[in-house]
């Protein structure tokens, strides 16, 4: 779920108007390589875009998941 631009980490996540925005994170260990620690940056209530493409961008709506 963690993208890097310019040698910044991110994530996208819901805002209060259910639209995607970047979050940026600090990170820390990369685990099994493939999974990597998140050390701040978002709260346990923060709802992040997943599984997502290169078509998912700041601004389209998200749109829950049912059964997860």
């Amino acid at each position: 779920y963690v993208r890097e631009e310019d040698g910044r980490y991110y994530v996208l996540k819901a805002d209060e108007e259910n639209r995607l925005v970047k979050q940026y994170v600090q990170t820390g260990r990369t685990l099994y390589g493939s999974s990597i620690e998140i050390k701040s940056g978002l709260q346990e209530t923060d709802r992040i875009a997943f599984p997502y493409g290169k078509t998912a961008k700041e601004g389209i709506k998200a749109v829950d998941a049912e059964g997860f």
